[in-house]
């Protein structure tokens, strides 16, 4: 059924014009983090029909506020896309970049011939008071993620397929080069949420998001606006619709309303996202195995009968950890209900009971999966491999998940090498263990024998081992798997072995051999390394294979000048806590500080230098840096002190 109200929201006019971007001055010059013209804020996220009510009556009385009879909303498609922000200089294409910390994000200039909508140049109207104006809006996959997926297959040998259209959106913008595609049946469209007023509407290749206007009193309000929400979150409408969508935007229009509601450092109070219900489906369980992670660690993984959810066909289900097994008494053929949380996480939320005679507990291994060697348990209950523990990689699934995490996004983002492509290589001997990845460039022709592997991909592996070998010390250090190291550990050891004039192959060689006790000592007193972390790291210097490891990547990996974290007068080996919520998530925040060389830290004490507050700050937090006389941020004054 297409009646006027639905047809409104999904009228879409598509367009390209590739001629226009021959006259952008600046193709392919900017490059890195472009920081954006103001806060690129999130919306405050709602799941009730409740919470939408409440929200309505909080617009109604700040429009009492100024003497308005009632405010009127707008909605819109809540589009599942990657969020960008074009910035146009006297009305030509200065620069293109994602949303990233909402501060900041990455340049995605060298991206835009790839995407519909996003002209080089745009109208600005004579009354104009500056020379720099911004367009923020949604890039999003316009078509079946299938028929990209068909058409990527086509061209590059060994191709996983993406899993919905924002990850293809996301994948995309992530590549260095354009594949070799038509975009026949999709493509990426750029989809217009907010534009600067100096702007003229009528510039050529502008798509906006369609908008849906209410204005009643607000019982009436109410029920137009959850009528609407309801009909968008339906299963028919979301399939017939061209662009995935994650929810409903519902924003107050008046200026002024707007003005009195005002907004945290985080998000707008004048709009909210009604997110729709997690998509799931009922299936049941065939079979549950044990899957080995990059240190050893077995967890349960429930093979499911194949089912589609929005869109994916999901065929099994991690399971965390033997607890959650016991919890949700989960059984063999049991019949359980699948939800993908945030529409990305296949998660098992419900259990129906199978036939008594058919369904079977299953229970933990007592051999590796993998290695067919003896487990382990923790105190805590965590099974291990034992032979992984010795060394990862005399266990195969877990030197496949070792190698396949130093190549991932947050070590040293190795573009092509993804677990499939790892554990191909793996059992072809090409790929042995991390370090046997830089040996590949030298010797490409050994991939051939290898399936999947074809003279693209080879090349675009190539490619990215070759940008990789200039890394940072921080990132390799996380890469190296060793178990309590994670991001901000391997961080504070680079600082600390810089500090030390020490190169990272040296600080690893002189843990190999002297006393034990000294080296323990040294360690802990190094911030975020406690016992088990330190003996850790000493454990895996003493491994005759790991220092094998170590020795030859030093012939092929260079440390950047990036290092470690660049120090900042003022942050460098100053200890910071953070509290409320800001623009940034707290993990962007503890990057930004222990990037400036700083130290973060869980609760306020009389060594904390700096408590940063941001809205709803812990009282407990605020009261100890009162007591310790421990001084106080704004965000703008954060801003500030580690730029």
């Amino acid at each position: 059924m297409h009646d006027q109200k639905r047809w409104a929201l999904t009228s879409y006019i598509l367009g390209r014009d590739l001629d226009l971007f021959d006259d952008c001055d600046n193709r392919d010059t900017i490059t890195g983090k472009v920081v954006h013209t103001s806060p690129m804020l999130s919306l405050k996220k709602c799941y009730t029909d409740a919470e939408v009510s409440a929200w309505i009556y909080a617009c109604q009385k700040a429009a009492i506020q100024i003497g308005k009879v009632h405010p009127s909303f707008t909605l819109s498609h809540k589009l599942d896309g990657v969020a960008l922000e074009a910035v146009y200089r006297n009305g030509a294409l200065q620069s293109l970049s994602t949303r990233g910390n909402g501060v900041e994000g990455e340049s995605i200039l060298h991206h835009r011939e790839w995407i519909c909508g996003i002209p080089s140049t745009v109208y600005i109207t004579p009354a104009s008071t500056s020379d720099i104006h911004s367009i923020r809006g949604e890039a999003v996959l316009i078509g079946p993620v299938s028929a990209l997926n068909r058409e990527m297959r086509d061209v590059e040998e060994g191709f996983v397929d993406y899993a919905n259209a924002r990850s293809a959106v996301s994948g995309l913008l992530q590549r260095d080069q354009l594949p070799d595609i038509r975009f026949k049946d999709a493509e990426l469209q750029f989809v217009i949420y907010s534009m600067d007023p100096e702007i003229d509407p009528s510039s050529p290749l502008l798509r906006f998001v369609t908008e849906k206007r209410i204005s009643a009193p607000p019982e009436q309000a109410i029920s137009d606006i959850l009528d609407t929400c309801h009909e968008l979150a339906s299963a028919g409408v979301r399939q017939e619709f061209p662009i995935d969508t994650d929810g409903v935007v519902i924003a107050v229009t008046d200026l002024d309303i707007r003005a009195v509601m005002g907004q945290t450092s985080k998000y707008p109070n004048w709009a909210i996202a009604y997110k729709f219900t997690p998509e799931g489906a009922f299936t049941s369980i065939y079979n549950i195995r044990s899957q080995v992670g990059k240190s050893g660690v077995i967890t349960p993984v429930a093979d499911i009968r194949p089912v589609v959810i929005g869109g994916t066909v999901i065929t099994r289900a991690t399971l965390h950890n033997w607890d959650r097994v016991s919890q949700l008494g989960i059984c063999i053929h049991d019949t359980v209900y699948v939800e993908r949380a945030g529409d990305v996480i296949p998660q098992i939320t419900k259990v129906i009971p199978g036939e008594e005679l058919q369904r079977y507990a299953w229970t933990p291994p007592t051999e590796c999966p993998s290695c067919a060697g003896s487990v382990t348990f923790t105190q805590s209950g965590i099974c291990m491999c034992v032979s992984a523990m010795a060394c990862v990689y005399d266990c195969p699934d877990a030197a496949v998940a070792t190698i396949t995490h130093f190549s991932s996004r947050d070590a040293l983002n190795i573009d092509g090498l993804g677990e499939e492509s790892v554990r191909a290589l793996h059992a072809t001997g090409i790929v042995c263990d991390i370090a046997d990845i830089f040996a590949i460039p030298n010797v490409p022709g050994d991939c051939r024998r290898t399936p999947g592997f074809g003279p693209k991909k080879i090349e675009r592996l190539v490619a990215g081992i070759q940008r990789a070998s200039v890394s940072s010390m921080d990132r390799v250090i996380f890469g190296l798997s060793i178990p309590g190291v994670g991001q901000q550990t391997a961080k504070q050891l680079a600082r600390y072995i810089v500090k030390k004039n020490m190169t990272m192959w040296a600080f690893f060689k002189g843990l190999s051999y002297g006393a034990e006790d000294f080296y323990m000592k040294a360690l802990c007193a190094i911030d975020s390394v406690g016992e088990d972390t330190a003996r850790s790291i000493i454990t895996y210097a003493r491994s005759p294979r790991h220092q094998d490891i170590l020795a030859k990547m030093s012939q092929y990996i260079t440390i950047s000048a990036s290092a470690v974290p660049n120090s900042v007068i003022g942050v460098a080996d100053k200890r910071f806590v953070i509290s409320g919520t800001f623009p940034l998530s707290r993990q962007q925040m503890v990057e930004i500080i222990e990037n400036a060389g700083g130290i973060v830290g869980p609760s306020v004490s009389k060594t904390t230098d700096y408590l940063v507050v941001g809205d709803d700050p812990g009282s407990s937090k605020v009261k100890a840096a009162e007591k310790h006389g421990t001084k106080k941020l704004t965000f703008l004054e954060f801003q500030q002190l580690v730029h």
